[in-house]
C-alpha cells in the first residue's frame, strides 16, 4: 500500500516489533494511513546509531506495528536490526516522503535512466541491459532506487524500491561511468 507523509516516532529497540508513539508534526500516523491489518513498506532509521531498516510488515493494533519480513537492512542482510536506540518510522512508498538518503543527481544524462524488464525465470527479472550514469563532477554514490519518475531530482511517483550497493559507496569523478544491473524477485505471500 502508498501513503504520503508517514512518519511516527517510537519508544521500541530491540527486534521485536514496534510500538507507535505518534506522528512527527506535519506527517500521519501508520493507523491514519493504513488502519489494521494492510500490509505497507516501512522504514525504521535511527541515524545517531546509523542503523536503518526496510520492510513489510502490518498494523496489528492501532500502535502495533509487526515487522514481518525484513527487505534490507544497515548490516547489509534480511534480519530485523536490534536497535539500540528507539528509531524513526517512515512509510516510504512514494517519492515525496522518502527519508534516509539522498538522490545524486551529478550525473550528465538529463533524466533518471529507465530500467528495461528483461526475461523472467524462477520469479526473477533483471533489466535486459545495465542502465549508465556518467559523473559530471565529484560524488559519491552508495545506491540505488526504481521510481515511475523520470525527472532528475524529482519528488512525485511512486518509489518501488531502494537497496544499498552491494559493495558499499562508490566515488565517482568527471566522466566515470556507473553501469547499473537490478534484479527484482517476485515471490508469493
Amino acid at each position: 500500500m502508498l501513503a504520503n507523509r508517514v512518519k511516527e516516532t517510537t519508544t521500541t529497540t530491540g527486534t521485536g516489533s514496534f510500538t507507535t508513539a505518534g506522528a512527527v508534526a506535519g506527517f500521519q500516523t501508520f493507523n491514519t494511513a493504513f488502519g489494521q491489518n494492510s500490509r505497507l513498506t516501512y522504514w525504521a532509521v535511527n541515524d545517531t546509531n546509523n542503523q536503518w531498516e526496510t520492510g513489510i510488515g502490518y498494523l496489528s493494533a492501532a500502535t502495533t506495528l509487526v515487522r514481518e519480513t525484513v527487505i534490507d537492512n544497515s548490516s547489509a542482510g534480511t534480519s530485523a536490526i536490534n536497535f539500540t536506540t528507539a528509531p524513526d518510522l517512515f512509510c516510504a512508498d512514494t517519492m515525496a516522503s522518502h527519508s534516509g538518503w539522498t538522490e545524486v543527481t551529478a550525473y550528465d544524462e538529463g533524466s533518471r535512466p529507465e530500467w528495461g524488464q528483461g526475461a523472467a525465470s524462477g520469479g526473477v527479472t533483471t533489466n535486459g541491459t545495465a542502465v549508465t550514469f556518467t559523473a559530471s563532477g565529484s560524488t559519491t554514490v552508495g545506491g540505488g532506487f526504481l521510481t515511475t519518475n523520470a525527472t532528475k531530482g524529482g519528488t512525485t511517483g511512486t518509489l518501488f524500491s531502494v537497496k544499498a550497493a552491494t559493495e558499499g559507496n562508490r566515488s565517482l569523478v568527471d566522466d566515470d561511468t556507473l553501469d547499473v544491473t537490478i534484479s527484482l524477485t517476485v515471490t508469493s505471500s
